[in-house]
């Protein structure tokens, strides 16, 4: 009787220990869905002009200042921080003009 009562404790150890697991990866998911999600309302609120990629859908991509994405394009950034690109940064796609972006959809790409 010892021996059965061991072992089935034992299982319960071990399905419980499953479940628990099973129960903080279940959380972790739904946090990090709610973290995205709350990322996204930010951004929209602190864009409202945020536009994506035509060609990939990469967004949010900030706009910021000028509609003629060639005139700055490839300039040394001030401070010496690289370049300033107004590409793509998934597919590199560019074109002068700010109106051929699309608005942002909201979803973090």
């Amino acid at each position: 009787e010892q021996r059965l009562f061991t072992q089935l404790q034992q299982r319960f150890q071990v399905d419980l220990a499953s479940a628990k697991a099973e129960f903080e990866r279940a959380g972790t998911v739904a946090r990090t869905a709610q973290d995205a999600a709350a990322t996204a309302e930010f951004m929209r609120r602190q864009y409202p002009n945020a536009v994506q990629c035509p060609r990939c859908s990469a967004g949010p991509v900030i706009p910021e200042n000028c509609y003629d994405l060639q005139a700055h394009h490839g300039e040394h950034a001030q401070g010496g921080r690289g370049r300033i690109s107004n590409a793509c940064p998934a597919c590199q796609f560019f074109s002068r003009e700010r109106g051929d972006w699309v608005r942002w959809n909201g979803q973090m790409r």
